[in-house]
């Protein structure tokens, strides 16, 4: 049986609660379940805590209960959690491809992508999972699955190379505090849990726990990044050619719809 374990919730002093206790206590946990492949932690602490580690009492009008707007919050973050075990969202895609665009994930194995050789012996194989299952294609995502270590960094390639102008389309979603990115050529967008994990963290457009566009247009050697129309970076820099690739941190990213035109 999976197991979904939620950071415990803040609360307050004054409910002889306080921060550092349920740090601790979050802490603790975290190395008891630690490498247990049956159990994912969700960062339900750093979903509700503010700015001292308390309780909004916008949320948790007691200083202890949610309200119906913090089991809102608590629902998206478990969503998608319950999408990769399964439970939910087993559906397909029914996306569109535009004209002029291809695919780079065909939705159900990971066909093109694999690890390049400096981290292992490259790996470019039609199974559903690399062999550690951190990446897997599940109903037209490929989810980068929460890390039983708590954070290992790690990323996955296209083995195809890309030069020249192109348009790179693709939706990502993320877990409370999730950290992951996009690597373009080489160098890498963060693509995160903005609000939370940053660095971005004042977009307006960005929703947590739910699918975000990502765009990014590259001309002579420069991209111009946006997330549901905001601008992330209109000046990155970028080598000549290179892959695309995705990398895995903390928490759990998503990735669909993850197409290209080549201009």
């Amino acid at each position: 049986m999976p197991i979904i374990l939620c950071r415990v919730f803040p609360s307050s002093e004054s409910k002889k609660r306080p921060a550092a206790a349920i740090k601790k206590l979050n802490e603790l946990t975290d190395v008891a379940v630690r490498g247990d492949a049956q159990v994912t932690i969700l960062d339900t602490w750093t979903l509700f805590a503010d700015e001292n580690g308390d309780a909004p009492v916008s949320m948790f009008p007691d200083l202890l209960h949610l309200n119906d707007v913090g089991y809102g919050m608590w629902a998206r973050a478990l969503t998608p959690l319950l999408a990769t075990l399964g439970f939910t969202e087993t559906a397909a895609d029914d996306i569109q491809i535009e004209e002029g665009f291809r695919s780079l994930f065909n939705g159900q194995d990971l066909s093109g992508w694999g690890f390049r050789p400096k981290e292992v012996p490259a790996l470019y194989s039609d199974s559903n999972s690399t062999p550690d299952g951190r990446y897997v294609a599940i109903n037209d995502r490929l989810v980068v699955t929460t890390p039983s270590e708590g954070r290992r960094v790690q990323q996955l390639w296209t083995k195809k190379e890309f030069p020249g102008e192109f348009m790179l389309k693709l939706e990502f979603r993320a877990t409370p505090n999730a950290d992951s990115g996009v690597f373009v050529r080489g160098p890498q967008l963060q693509c995160r849990d903005y609000r939370l994990a940053g660095p971005w963290t004042e977009l307006k457009e960005y929703r947590p726990q739910e699918w975000n566009e990502l765009l990014i247009v590259v001309r002579n050697n420069v991209a111009h990044c946006s997330c549901n129309g905001e601008v992330l970076d209109a000046e990155f820099r970028l080598p000549e050619t290179g892959p695309i690739g995705l990398e895995g941190d903390r928490g759990q990213m998503e990735y669909r719809r993850i197409r290209i035109r080549m201009d």
